[in-house]
């Protein structure tokens, strides 16, 4: 599967950026792991040597806005500040607008 960087629809769904990820990253990316807004995919991680949920979560602009290819992880966030939490409106939405200054600077 080939993403189309010209695509006129901006956002991935998580099926597709989740299979995008695992091909990127030559590893198996859980569906449940990745969330996908405005822009940016959003995926958490399980720690195996501490056996819990990391802290942090990897965020990585979608290839339809970065066309990059590999998937590389451009910064993290809180995952007090992610999406992972539900109705977390207001603290997602400036932490993607930190994220996307930083990105276009």
């Amino acid at each position: 599967m080939t993403i189309d960087a010209k695509s006129t629809e901006s956002e991935l769904d998580v099926k597709t950026a989740t299979y995008w990820l695992c091909e990127a990253w030559g590893d198996y990316v859980d569906e449940n792991r990745v969330l996908v807004k405005d822009g940016w995919l959003f995926i958490r991680n399980w720690d195996e040597d501490d056996e819990c949920w990391e802290q942090e979560v990897d965020c990585v602009r979608s290839p339809r806005i970065s066309n990059d290819i590999y998937g590389e992880i451009y910064d993290y966030v809180d995952y007090s500040d992610s999406p992972f939490i539900p109705d977390n409106d207001d603290k997602v939405s400036a932490s993607i607008r930190k994220l996307t200054e930083s990105y276009n600077e």
